[in-house]
């Protein structure tokens, strides 16, 4: 059964970028910045990669705090940062009323150049495989 997926990012770092893009082509869905051009309506699991620092930047923050029920049921995060701001973006998705997926995935965002998309075949498989288990899971 095919589940309605949206990955968004915030970041101004090209690997962040390439990870959603390497997830969008295995789970067959749409990558955009945060924010996006269109609001999420009723997903079924938003994935956010976001590069952040040890605050959340009150633009994500806005944007994490509008993800409740009727624009997201299952938010998960890649995260290039603190496990103190990712534990934070979980809690404002829970207050918000969306569920946060316990699983985070932390990687390396490399540098902050948008054209510098490179990842490695084990960076793409990493991801990818954290991003097919969880969609799997929501499927059954």
């Amino acid at each position: 059964m095919a589940i309605k997926v949206r990955v968004l990012y915030f970041s101004g770092k090209g690997k962040m970028i390439s990870f959603a893009d390497a997830i969008c082509a295995k789970i067959d869905c749409k990558s955009d910045t945060i924010p996006p051009a269109y609001p999420c309506e009723n997903e079924r699991l938003v994935i956010i990669g976001a590069s952040v620092g040890k605050e959340v930047p009150n633009s994500l923050r806005l944007f994490c705090a509008g993800l409740n029920k009727a624009r997201a049921h299952n938010v998960a995060f890649y995260i290039d940062g603190p496990k103190e701001t990712a534990a934070e973006l979980k809690s404002l998705i829970r207050a918000a009323g969306a569920n946060p997926i316990e699983d985070v995935y932390f990687c390396n965002g490399g540098l902050p150049f948008k054209f510098m998309k490179k990842i490695t075949e084990e960076e793409r498989s990493g991801i990818v495989a954290w991003a097919q288990k969880i969609h799997a899971e929501l499927s059954n």
